[in-house]
């Protein structure tokens, strides 16, 4: 008999304890630690999101004088900037904790960085999240197509995503926008209407990031390939667990996919990795050549802001380090002396 889940009790669980006698080599540590406001599950059903079937669909809040508890101690040891790790924070919780930081001694010392959704976050007070050091919101938006949006169960619209990254920006927080593109079923003219909304939207919208869509088991896309159109391996569950992800490496020099979708008029049957990834290509190079926006993840924001550097450099310097596997350089770049 297979027993339902069971709910995370997050009033339960243990505050961190980062001591060198529990983690070893806590000095090479990059400074930028985790902080999160709830069991990290999500109620939504995006197609494509690993994340329910992970964490469960019952969100549960953690109490904020619990993580305020916990942003005093760590910040007393001397830690800065913390990045909010949950992909869709309850709704109202980046303010709530946003007040409890600007009513306490800690306002003008933390610098953070948050996931947000437009569906869920959009009424947020970016204003107070500005005043209590929250430097970036990183928004999940993968099309700006009305149309692919559906699809792709997102539960929002174009309209609602530039009302919410006006906001934002507007209160002076940096908006990191991620793509899925190509995405199964894409065409060009989801595309091109995507790019098209883009551009509008540069005024407010900082950063762009992309990546390719990936199917995974537990997902609407891997429990039901054939209603997208989705052809998968033979071998596919067992490759899909293993494939290595490299998001910091250009995608031809990725290893192929278990997997093909429908992609501009062609089936799966058609469409092979070489044509993901150049659609792929095409997309960054886009906005990044002809748009005009950086590729500056958030946490990279948080780096730079915590080595005073310029952001788009720090970002260069990173991907050029790893590319050149200069691991010696990467330790002295992002553990050298910061703020």
């Amino acid at each position: 008999m297979v027993q339902a889940k069971q709910t995370i009790e997050v009033d339960d669980y243990p505050a961190p304890l980062y001591d060198p006698g529990v983690y070893g080599n806590l000095d090479a540590k990059i400074p930028i630690y985790s902080l999160t406001l709830s069991n990290q599950a999500c109620s939504n059903q995006c197609a494509f999101c690993v994340r329910p079937e992970n964490y469960g669909r019952a969100v549960c809040p953690r109490p904020i004088a619990a993580v305020l508890a916990e942003l005093r101690a760590l910040q007393a040891r001397g830690v800065t900037h913390f990045r909010i790790e949950d992909s869709t924070p309850p709704r109202g919780a980046l303010t709530s904790l946003a007040a409890a930081i600007c009513g306490s001694e800690l306002q003008g010392r933390l610098a953070l960085s948050a996931f947000s959704r437009v569906d869920v976050n959009s009424t947020e007070d970016f204003a107070l999240m500005k005043r209590a050091g929250i430097l970036s919101l990183f928004f999940g938006l993968e099309s700006l197509d009305d149309e692919m949006l559906l699809r792709l169960k997102k539960g929002t619209t174009f309209e609602a995503i530039r009302r919410t990254l006006a906001a934002a920006h507007g209160a002076g927080i940096f908006t990191v926008g991620c793509f899925i593109h190509p995405c199964p079923g894409e065409t060009e003219s989801s595309r091109d209407n995507t790019l098209a909304r883009i551009r509008e939207l540069k005024p407010v919208l900082d950063s762009v990031l992309a990546v390719p869509a990936g199917i995974y088991p537990p997902t609407e896309w891997g429990r039901h390939p054939d209603r997208y159109g989705i052809r998968l391996s033979a071998n596919y569950v067992r490759e899909a667990i293993i494939y290595p992800i490299k998001f910091e490496v250009p995608i031809e020099n990725w290893r192929p996919f278990p997997f093909t979708y429908p992609l501009f008029g062609k089936t799966a049957e058609q469409v092979t990795f070489a044509d993901i990834a150049a659609a792929l290509t095409a997309f960054v190079r886009t906005v990044k050549n002809d748009i005009g926006i950086p590729r500056v993840p958030d946490y990279y924001l948080l780096l730079a802001h915590w080595k005073r550097m310029n952001p788009p450099d720090l970002a260069r310097e990173i991907v050029g380090g790893i590319m050149r596997r200069d691991y010696a350089g990467l330790r002295a770049l992002l553990l050298g002396p910061g703020i």
